[in-house]
């Protein structure tokens, strides 16, 4: 994405070149388009370009935030989990057995 805007920063940078080019050099003239065509493809391209600066501090933040907090793979966490919700599965057959064994008494 880097390379794509700094592509389109020297796009926009030869623009004025290629608008008014220097007489002398046996080239035509290029169609100018009017300015109220190229102001919402300039305002476009601005935009794009801080989107990225921004989406390049955002991403350097979040891989310095990984490497503060020692993130851990989400693949850790899966064993603990399945235990967890086994043992809660297991706890509620308990109560349930326990349950039914107190009702059968009470028969």
């Amino acid at each position: 994405m880097k390379t794509a805007v700094e592509q389109l920063q020297n796009d926009l940078n030869s623009l004025p070149s290629l608008l008014n080019p220097r007489p002398g050099l046996g080239v035509e003239a290029p169609v100018v388009p009017p300015l109220m065509e190229v102001i919402p493809v300039a305002t476009f391209a601005s935009l794009l370009i801080e989107i990225a600066a921004r989406v390049e501090v955002i991403v350097d933040a979040v891989k310095e935030l990984e490497t503060v907090a020692e993130f851990r793979s989400a693949d850790d966490d899966k064993p603990k989990q399945v235990n967890q919700l086994n043992s809660l599965t297991l706890s509620n057959d308990q109560r349930k057995e326990e349950e039914t064994i107190e009702v059968l008494q009470r028969v």
